[in-house]
């Protein structure tokens, strides 16, 4: 794949000078899925997983795709068909926060407020530059990083709208929260950032390799940061982090400046990470060296978005295709790594989200 995740970000980048709002635009004749679109027909099952699809840029054609574990069911555009407007340009990704689904459209500058048992809109928080991933510090707030703003946006969650901005300098990425502290991925400057969430300001920073774009917390409190090198800039590098002594415990670097590994995850009990890297790769949380093989070869496919189902641990990983068709979700049962499912989705699917339906 060799940095193709980084270049379209990159991409993107270089055509928001460009920028239009992408509510409106094309979208795909032939949705596919098992009722070729709109919400299920069947009764659903407890549990369902989105597929967040970002759609190609400009183009509006943002969706959502839901599959149904229990069934196999497949429906495709679920918040169009739901809501009657399409999603935008460029969802990036989706967070909860407190019973309620949070969709960032990036391109459409927007967060979208969504039911989790529908997706039915529910409310949209706006005023974004282009924002990139929601994390709540609480019931009540929550940070949205951004590629150009150069801020964190603080958004009050009860009044749904950007209630002040953290000033920070350049792309910032995923965000994780613990003990009272929100950790940011700074790309632009190759440092986290440590914020105090009680009153909203910088605590520290700490220096990492070239590029940080993924960050997970692991069962020890561990921060895991992948630095992907940039664009053949430097080596891509995995790192721990204590959260408590915000010192770098160890730097695993990735042999080669033309790998671009990304997409970084953890299994249930956090104590197993998972990336892309031409290949699905997996590595405890104790090891010390990066894995030299991957579980799952990429072989004909383009790996693009990964996740794992909280529940089984089954690796759910995204086929981008030709980056303007439908892509393709496969799904691996985590035991044996075999090849339990696959199904269509929408355009570029990226994101995951694993959702248990009320009773």
């Amino acid at each position: 794949m060799n940095k193709c995740h980084y270049c379209w970000l990159l991409i993107v980048s270089i055509f928001m000078a460009c920028h239009k709002d992408g509510n409106v635009g094309p979208r795909p004749t032939n949705p596919g899925g098992n009722n070729r679109g709109g919400m299920p027909t069947e009764t659903p099952s407890e549990r369902v997983v989105y597929v967040i699809n970002e759609g190609n840029f400009m183009g509006g054609n943002g969706s959502v795709t839901s599959y149904d574990p229990g069934s196999g069911q497949v429906s495709q555009h679920v918040f169009e068909q739901q809501n009657g407007f399409p999603l935008g340009d460029i969802p990036q990704s989706m967070a909860v926060v407190d019973g309620q689904g949070y969709i960032v459209v990036n391109n459409s500058q927007k967060v979208e407020i969504v039911d989790l048992e529908n997706l039915s809109a529910k409310g949209t928080i706006q005023g974004f530059t282009s924002p990139r991933y929601l994390v709540a510090v609480s019931n009540t707030k929550a940070y949205v990083s951004d590629l150009y703003a150069d801020a964190i946006a603080v958004v009050d969650l009860l009044e749904r709208q950007i209630a002040k901005h953290i000033a920070v300098s350049g792309w910032t990425e995923q965000i994780v929260v613990t003990a009272g502290k929100a950790f940011v991925a700074n790309v632009d400057r190759d440092l986290v950032l440590v914020f105090d969430t009680k009153v909203d300001t910088l605590l520290d920073s700490i220096p990492v390799s070239r590029s940080p774009v993924n960050m997970q917390l692991d069962a020890n409190d561990k921060l895991w940061v992948l630095c992907n090198g940039g664009i053949e800039e430097d080596f891509p590098a995995l790192e721990k982090i204590s959260t408590d002594s915000l010192a770098v415990d160890i730097s695993l670097r990735f042999p080669g400046k033309t790998t671009s590994p990304n997409r970084l995850v953890m299994n249930g009990s956090r104590d197993k990470l998972y990336f892309l890297n031409e290949g699905v790769y997996e590595m405890s949380v104790e090891a010390t060296a990066l894995p030299a093989n991957a579980i799952i070869p990429e072989v004909d496919r383009i790996f693009y978005g990964l996740g794992l189902d909280p529940e089984n641990n089954d690796i759910f990983v995204s086929d981008a295709g030709d980056y303007i068709q439908q892509g393709t979700v496969f799904i691996y049962r985590n035991k044996d790594l075999s090849l339990k499912s696959s199904f269509k989705t929408g355009i570029i699917p990226g994101d995951f989200y694993f959702h248990t339906r009320e009773n």
